[in-house]
C-alpha cells in the first residue's frame, strides 16, 4: 500500500463504512480505524485485509489520542487522517499521491467539499506549490486534511496529544505549516468532503468555551509559537479573531445562548491575544472589529448589539478595515474576497465539481356497470371531511364524475370510494440525512406517509386525478391516469416557512425541487391567490388559474348592529400569524365593541399564552372551533370579520384566505390589513375597512372610527357580493380543468415541463413557433420535424407567439411546451436593458438597422421592436435556466417563422446557435408589410434558411450585405410519405363514363383564382367526361357555387364537387382511395405549396403556375407536370391537363417528391443545422 487513512471512531452510531469503502476504492490505500472506547465487533467496517481495526480504551473525549494511535501503527508512505462522517471522492487519494510525488513535497492538503453545499476554498490561495504560513493563509486549514510523508507525522513534534477534548488539530496544523516543510494543494483536484448527517459531530457538541476554545488560547504558551516571525503570528492571531473568536459570537447572537462564564472567557481570549499582537484587529473589517473591541471590553450588550449592526451592514463596510491603512494587507478584506472572486471564476468556468461526489463505492375503479362515469381520484394528505377546499372539489365534481377520495379520516358523503389513509403518517417527515445531500428523488419516496399512499394506490386505474399540494404530485403523475392529473397548489411551498432560515436553507429547495420536476407536468394547474399566480409563472414557467378558498352560498340575509358592535375572528391560531396585533388593538381601543375569536388548535402553547395575556380585557372572549359546517351560521350572529395578517411568509403576503368569503357568506362587514389580495377584494366590493398598517395602532384607528351606519352599509354590500363570491362562482375553474382533462385541451396553466438536469453535458433546443403544439396553422409542418429534432437533442423547449386556444398534440417525451412569448411581462423588455450585455445587443440592433436605412421614419416602431425581441430572448433565456441549461450548456434556438418569436434571435447570448427559416409572408415585404428588425436578425443568425430558390435569390438581392457568409441556403418544407395512390387507367383504356379525375386543393380567395379553372375545365370535358374535386373555401365560396352550378348545366360531361373546409386527413384520404389523373394550381401567389408536394408524393402529376417557388417542384424537365405562366388562359390550362393525362407514363412525380418534399429529408436537413457542433466553434 501506498498510502493510509488514519479514521478514529468514538461512536458506534457513526458512518464509517461509508468513510472506509471511500478509501478501499483507491486499490494503492488502506485503512486503519482506531475503534476509541468503542467495542470494534460493533462497527460496520467492511472485510478486507486492507484494513486494519485497532482497539483504543481510556482518555475519554480525547479524540487526538485515537489519532496517535493510529498514525504510530502506519506503515505506508503516505499517512493521512480521517473524520469518521467524511469520506474521499473518487480518485481523491490518487491524485493526492501524484501531485505530493510529481512536486517533491512533504504534504498535499486536500481540496475541501461539505456535503449538501459544495466547494470551499480553504486556505485561500492561487498559489500550488511550496505554500507558506502568512503568505498563503493556511492557518485557516485548522485540520491537517490531505496526505503527508509517514515520516513527517510520526514525528512527536506532531502529536496531537490527549490534552484537548476540541481543538486537538489547532497545535498539529499550526506547526505544520510553520516548520518549512514543502506544502501542495491544487483545489480543483477530486476533494475530501466534510459530512454533515451525523447526527451529531463531535467538533460541533455543546460544550462550555473555556472548554470548547482551550486549544486557541494554549496556543499562544507554546514554544516554537513564541519564536515565530512577526508576520506569521500577526496571521496566527487574524485567523484565531476571525475565524474561532468572532465564530463564537456568530454562533450565539441572543444574550439567551450564552452559558455562565462563557462570555467572559472570551473576553479574557481576545485580550491574550491583542497582548501577543496589537495589530490584529487592524486588517479585519470595521464591523468585526468593532465587535470584537466590544468583547474585549467584557460588554455582552454591545458586542451583541456590533454584531447585529455589522450583519446589517452594506457592502462598503465588508471592505472598510478597522485601519485604513491595513485595507491592502494580505489579511484584509479586499485581497481576501478577490483570491475569492478567483476560485469562484474557477469554479464556474467549470474547474470544480458543483456538488460533492459520492463516496466511490388494488382492482380498477373505472366504474361498475351500475356507474360507468368517468373517476376521478381526489387525492390529499389530509382529513378531507375538515378540509374546506378539498371538501369544496368533491361537492363540485361528484354530480358529473365517479368520484373516489383518498385522504385522512372518514368518508366524504357522496362519495363512490373512499381510500383512508392513517393521518399519523405525515407526508412532511421527511429523512434529514437524504436532504441534507440533496438526494431529492429518495427523500420524497422514503417519506413513510408516501410511501404508504404508493403502496395503496399502486396498480389502481383512474381516468384523471386531482392532486391536492405539491406532496401528492408525484404520486398522481406515477399512477399516469388516463387522462392526465390537475395540480391545485395550495400554497407557494418554496417560501411556505421562509422566516425560519435553517428551514429556508434546507426544504426550500426541495420543494422547489419538487415544483419544478412534478407540478410542471401536470395537465393543468391551480392556486389560491394571484400573488402565488405571478410567483409560479416567474419561477417555474407556468401559469394556474386563480380559485381562491370561497365559501359555498348561504341563504341568510344581513343581521342588525350590534350594540356593542360585535367583532369576530376565526382561523388557526398559529403564531406566525401574530394574533396579538388584533388583541392588542381591540385591547387599546376605548369603542364599544366586542370581540371574539375561535380558533383550532394548532399550537396550544400560544393559546394558552394569549389566553393568559388577555384574561383581563372583559371585551375579548376565546371560543372553541367550531365544525366547519356550522361556521358561517356561527359568523352570522356578529357585525365585522376581522382579519390583520402580518406578511411574515410569501404565502402571507399574498393571501386571500377562506375566513374573508366566510364574512362574506355571514353577511358581515370585514376589516383587515393592507394585505394586497384581501385588499384588492374589499375595495371591489365596498364590505370593510383596511387598515394602513400590520400593526395594532392603525388597526385601533379604524376600530374607534366604526360607526353602526358604515358597518350596516358593509353588511349590505356583502350581501350584495354574496353569489358571486359563493363557491359555487368562484370554483368552476376545477371543473373546467378537470373536463379539460378528458377533452384533450391544457386548462388552468399549460406548464412548462422540464426537468433539471447536469446542463453541461446535455443539450437544449428552444423551438419558436407561430401556434405550435396546437393542432392548427405551423403545426401541419413542424409536426414532420419535431421527432427528428427530439431525437438529436437531450431537451426541447417549444415556445408558441401567441397562447393556445385549442387541441395540443402529443409532444415525445423530452419536448416540452414553455409557453406563449407574447404573454410574457411587457416590462421585462426595459428590464432587459438594465443588463450590460443586453444593453450592448440593443445598441448593436440599432446601428444595424440605421446603417441598413431601415430606421429612416420607423425609428419608434424599430424601438419598440427592439424592446419586444429583449422581451422575448429574456423569456427563452429563463425557460432555459429552468430546464437546467448552464453556461457549458450546448444550445440551439430554432425560429419557424421569420417574424414574431424571430424577434429575439439578435438579443440572445451569442453561445447560441441561432437558425431562422422563412417562407413568404415573412419574407417578401409586399406580402406580409413592412417586417421588423430584418437587418439585426439576418446578422445575427447562424443559418437563414429560405423554403424555396425563389425566396433564396430575393434574400441575396435585397439583403445580401446583412447576411453573414454562408449562412443563406434552401431548405424546402416537406410532407410526410403516405405511400402511392392509386393508379388511373390510360385514357385510352377508359369508357365515356370513367372521367379525367382533377383535384385542387386551396383557399377559396381573389389570389387563388380558383373560379378560373371552371372554362378550361369545361373545354377538357367536351372531348372527355371531367370530375373536378376542389377542397378549400373562403370569402369566395357563395360565388365560386354559383359558377359552377352554371357550369355544370352548360356541360353536360362535367361532374362538380366542392367539399369544402376539409381536414388534411380528409384530402389524404381521398388521394389515397381514389384514382387521380391530375392535381391543378393556378395561383397568383406561392411559396412552395404543400398542397403540391402531397399530391406529388401519391404520385399525382401537377399543373400549375409559375409563381413564388412552384416551379422548383414542378415542370416537364423535373417530370413532375406542366408548369405555366401566370394566368394562364382557358385553352393553355386545357391542354395542359390533357398532356399530363395521356403522358403520364413518361411522368414521375413520387420520385421527383422524393427527391425535393420528403419531410423526413427537410427534418433530417433542419436538425444536421442545429445539432450543436463540438468542436468548441459556434
Amino acid at each position: 500500500m501506498r498510502s493510509e487513512i488514519v479514521v478514529p471512531v468514538h461512536d458506534r452510531t457513526r458512518p464509517i463504512g461509508r468513510a472506509v469503502e471511500s478509501v478501499l476504492t483507491d486499490p494503492e490505500s488502506g485503512v486503519i480505524v482506531v475503534a476509541h472506547n468503542v467495542d470494534p465487533a460493533e462497527l460496520e467496517i467492511p472485510d478486507d485485509p486492507r484494513v486494519k481495526t485497532l482497539h483504543l480504551e481510556g482518555h475519554v473525549g480525547l479524540p487526538g489520542a485515537a489519532f496517535d494511535r493510529g498514525i504510530a501503527a502506519a506503515t505506508a508512505d503516505w499517512v493521512g487522517i480521517m473524520g469518521s462522517d467524511d469520506w474521499f471522492e473518487a480518485g481523491a487519494l490518487r491524485s493526492l499521491r501524484a501531485h505530493g510525488e510529481a512536486d517533491g513535497a512533504d504534504g498535499v492538503l486536500a481540496p475541501l467539499a461539505y456535503q449538501g453545499a459544495g466547494r470551499g476554498f480553504t486556505p485561500r490561495t492561487l498559489r500550488h506549490r511550496r505554500l507558506r504560513a502568512a503568505r498563503d493563509r493556511l492557518f485557516y486549514r485548522t485540520a491537517p486534511l490531505g496526505l503527508f510523508r509517514r515520516a513527517i507525522l510520526q514525528d512527536p513534534v506532531y502529536a496531537f496529544g490527549s490534552d484537548f477534548p476540541v481543538g486537538e488539530d489547532l497545535a498539529v496544523s499550526t506547526r505544520l505549516w510553520t516548520s518549512g516543510l514543502s506544502l501542495s494543494y491544487y483545489p480543483d483536484a477530486p476533494a475530501y468532503v466534510v459530512g454533515s448527517d451525523a447526527k451529531q459531530r463531535t467538533t460541533l457538541s455543546s460544550r462550555p468555551l473555556s472548554e470548547h476554545g482551550a486549544a486557541w488560547l494554549d496556543i499562544w504558551d507554546r514554544p516554537w509559537v513564541v519564536a515565530l516571525d512577526g508576520r506569521t503570528r500577526h496571521a496566527l492571531a487574524v485567523k484565531i479573531l476571525r475565524a474561532h473568536v468572532w465564530g463564537a459570537v456568530a454562533a450565539r447572537p441572543e444574550p439567551t445562548d450564552w452559558n455562565d462564564g462563557d462570555f467572559e472567557w472570551l473576553s479574557s481570549l481576545v485580550r491574550r491575544i491583542l497582548v501577543e499582537d496589537p495589530r490584529a484587529l487592524a486588517p479585519l473589517r470595521r464591523g468585526s472589529a468593532r465587535t470584537l473591541q466590544a468583547v474585549a471590553s467584557g460588554n455582552r450588550p454591545d458586542a451583541l448589539a456590533a454584531y447585529a449592526a455589522e450583519k446589517s451592514s452594506g457592502i462598503g463596510d465588508a471592505l472598510r478595515t478597522h485601519d485604513p491603512r491595513a485595507v491592502l494587507e494580505r489579511e484584509a478584506p479586499l485581497r481576501w474576497n478577490a483570491v475569492g472572486l478567483g476560485n469562484t471564476f474557477r469554479s464556474r468556468a467549470g474547474r470544480f465539481t458543483r456538488r460533492p461526489g459520492s463516496p466511490a463505492a388494488a382492482t380498477g375503479v373505472r366504474g361498475s356497470s351500475e356507474d360507468r362515469r368517468p373517476t376521478v381520484l381526489v387525492f390529499s394528505f389530509s382529513p378531507i371531511v375538515g378540509d374546506a377546499r378539498v371538501l369544496k372539489q368533491v361537492n363540485l365534481l361528484r354530480g358529473e364524475y365517479r368520484v373516489v377520495t383518498c385522504g385522512f379520516g372518514d368518508a366524504p358523503h357522496g362519495v363512490a370510494e373512499h381510500i383512508e389513509l392513517p393521518a399519523t403518517l405525515l407526508p412532511t417527515a421527511l429523512d434529514g440525512r437524504l436532504i441534507t445531500l440533496r438526494a431529492y428523488t429518495a427523500a420524497y419516496w422514503r417519506v413513510p406517509a408516501i410511501a404508504r399512499a404508493w403502496r395503496t394506490l399502486r396498480g389502481r386505474e383512474f381516468d384523471a386525478i386531482l392532486a391536492n399540494d405539491i406532496e401528492t404530485v408525484p404520486i398522481a403523475l406515477r399512477l399516469k391516469p388516463a387522462h392526465g392529473v390537475h395540480a391545485d397548489l395550495h400554497e407557494h411551498y418554496p417560501s411556505m416557512h421562509e422566516y425560519n432560515e435553517a428551514w429556508k436553507r434546507r426544504i426550500s429547495p426541495y420543494l422547489s425541487w419538487l415544483c419544478a420536476r412534478y407540478a410542471t407536468r401536470a395537465r393543468s394547474t391551480t392556486t389560491v391567490s394571484a400573488g402565488l399566480q405571478r410567483a409560479y409563472e416567474e419561477q417555474f414557467g407556468f401559469t394556474p388559474e386563480v380559485v381562491p378558498n370561497a365559501t359555498p352560498y348561504a341563504e341568510l340575509e344581513p343581521a342588525p348592529v350590534g350594540d356593542p358592535i360585535r367583532l369576530v375572528h376565526s382561523g388557526a391560531g398559529l403564531r406566525n400569524r401574530r394574533l396579538e396585533v388584533m388583541l392588542d388593538a381591540v385591547r387599546e381601543s376605548r369603542a364599544e365593541i366586542t370581540f371574539d375569536l375561535y380558533l383550532t388548535l394548532n399550537d396550544p402553547a400560544y393559546l394558552e399564552e394569549l389566553r393568559s395575556r388577555y384574561a383581563d380585557e372583559p371585551r375579548i372572549t376565546f371560543h372553541d372551533p367550531v365544525p366547519y359546517a356550522e361556521l358561517v351560521a356561527t359568523l352570522s350572529d356578529y357585525d365585522v370579520g376581522v382579519f390583520v395578517l402580518p406578511p411574515t411568509t410569501f404565502s402571507y403576503e399574498w393571501a386571500l384566505p377562506n375566513k374573508l368569503f366566510d364574512f362574506v357568506q355571514a353577511r358581515l362587514g370585514v376589516l383587515i390589513g393592507p394585505s394586497p389580495e384581501m385588499a384588492a377584494l374589499v375595495r371591489e366590493t365596498g364590505n370593510g375597512e383596511i387598515a394602513p398598517t400590520f400593526e395594532a395602532e392603525g388597526l385601533r384607528e379604524r376600530i374607534e372610527a366604526l360607526t353602526p351606519e358604515a358597518v350596516a352599509r358593509w353588511k349590505r354590500a356583502s350581501n350584495e357580493s354574496a353569489v358571486g363570491l359563493s363557491a359555487e362562482q368562484q370554483s368552476q375553474a376545477w371543473l373546467t380543468a378537470i373536463e379539460g382533462l378528458f377533452d384533450g385541451r391544457e386548462r388552468g396553466g399549460r406548464s412548462m415541463s422540464v426537468e433539471v438536469s447536469a446542463g453541461s453535458e446535455q443539450s437544449y433546443l428552444a423551438l419558436l413557433s407561430g401556434r405550435f403544439p396546437e393542432m392548427t396553422g405551423d403545426y401541419s409542418f413542424i409536426r414532420h420535424e419535431i421527432d427528428e429534432l427530439a431525437s438529436r437533442f437531450d431537451h426541447v423547449l417549444v415556445y408558441s407567439f401567441r397562447p393556445l386556444d385549442g387541441p395540443a398534440a402529443e409532444l415525445p417525451p423530452n419536448v416540452r411546451y414553455a409557453g406563449a412569448l407574447s404573454t410574457s411581462p411587457k416590462f421585462n423588455g426595459p428590464i432587459a436593458l438594465l443588463r450590460p450585455s443586453r444593453m450592448r445587443a440593443a445598441l448593436r440592433s440599432v446601428m444595424r438597422e440605421a446603417r441598413s436605412g431601415r430606421m429612416r421614419g420607423h425609428i419608434p416602431l424599430v424601438l419598440g421592436n427592439i424592446l419586444t425581441g429583449e422581451r422575448f430572448a429574456l423569456a427563452v433565456e429563463r425557460g432555459l435556466r429552468r430546464a437546467g441549461a448552464t453556461r457549458g450548456s450546448q444550445v440551439s434556438v430554432y425560429s419557424f417563422w421569420g417574424s414574431h418569436g424571430a424577434l429575439a434571435l439578435p438579443f440572445l447570448s451569442e453561445r447560441f446557435r441561432r437558425v431562422v427559416r422563412l417562407h413568404r409572408f415573412d419574407l417578401y415585404e409586399g406580402v406580409g408589410g413592412r417586417l421588423p428588425l430584418r437587418a439585426s436578425i439576418f446578422g445575427s443568425v447562424d443559418a437563414l434558411l429560405s423554403i424555396s430558390e425563389d425566396g433564396r435569390r430575393h434574400l441575396d438581392e435585397r439583403f445580401g450585405s446583412l447576411i453573414p457568409a454562408g449562412a443563406l441556403s434552401v431548405l424546402r418544407l416537406g410532407t410526410a410519405d403516405h405511400g402511392l395512390g392509386p393508379e388511373p387507367a390510360p385514357i385510352a383504356e377508359r369508357g365515356e363514363q370513367e372521367p379525367i379525375r382533377v383535384v385542387s386543393c386551396s383557399s377559396v380567395i381573389d389570389v387563388k383564382r380558383v373560379d378560373s379553372l371552371i372554362p378550361a375545365l369545361e373545354l377538357l370535358a367536351g372531348e372527355h367526361a371531367v370530375h373536378w374535386t376542389h377542397f378549400g373555401s373562403g370569402e369566395g365560396m357563395s360565388e365560386l357555387v354559383a359558377a359552377t352550378l352554371a357550369a355544370r348545366a352548360r356541360t353536360p360531361g362535367l361532374e362538380i364537387d366542392l367539399r369544402g373546409q376539409t381536414e388534411n386527413s380528409g384530402v389524404l384520404e381521398h388521394y389515397r382511395n381514389t384514382p387521380v389523373d391530375a392535381f391543378v394550381n393556378v395561383s397568383d401567389s406561392e411559396g412552395v405549396p404543400v398542397s403540391i408536394m402531397e399530391a406529388l408524393s401519391f404520385g399525382i402529376p401537377a399543373v400549375a403556375t409559375d409563381v413564388g417557388g412552384t416551379g422548383e417542384i414542378v415542370g416537364a424537365q423535373l417530370g413532375s407536370g406542366v408548369l405555366l405562366p401566370p394566368r394562364p388562359d382557358a385553352a393553355r390550362l386545357a391542354d395542359a391537363l390533357l398532356t399530363v393525362v395521356r403522358d403520364r407514363v413518361s411522368l414521375d412525380p413520387r420520385a421527383v417528391w422524393e427527391r425535393l418534399s420528403d419531410a423526413r429529408v427537410s427534418a433530417a436537413g433542419i436538425a444536421d443545422l442545429l445539432t450543436p457542433r463540438h468542436d468548441g466553434s459556434r
